[in-house]
């Protein structure tokens, strides 16, 4: 969100490069540029061995509504849809929302975790 530190690529292969080299948040990608698609560029993302690659938070931005292409979205996990032109209140509104929802995700896994560590405290 506001003052966060933003990665910029020219290119699918060039954000591919940087996104494996560091650590994000999110990915923000165009459906269409050079080298690789956006559409290319999550599916690397989601094959990734890297889980917090794999996992990452994505919104990709495009000017298509097809109903194909909008399905194709759907079906990648953690991926979520902007579309063209981009308004950058929407991409505020949507950053904040993912992290809501990674803040919850975290949550939860935290109280599983605490909730089997009781468990295990009893049996002893």
């Amino acid at each position: 969100m506001r003052g966060s530190e933003v990665a910029v690529a020219s290119d699918g292969m060039e954000a591919w490069s940087k996104l494996r080299k560091g650590h994000f948040d999110a990915l923000i990608t165009d459906c269409e540029m050079p080298k690789w698609s956006g559409l290319e560029l999550l599916g690397a993302a989601r094959r990734s061995a890297d889980g917090s690659i794999a996992d990452i938070p994505a919104v990709l931005a495009s000017s298509v509504t097809a109903s194909d292409f909008l399905e194709r979205i759907r079906e990648l996990r953690e991926t979520f849809f902007l579309p063209k032109p981009i308004d950058p209140e929407q991409v505020i509104v949507m950053l904040e929302l993912i992290q809501r929802r990674r803040l919850r995700q975290w949550k939860q896994r935290r109280e599983r975790a605490s909730d089997t560590f009781t468990r295990d405290e009893r049996e002893y």
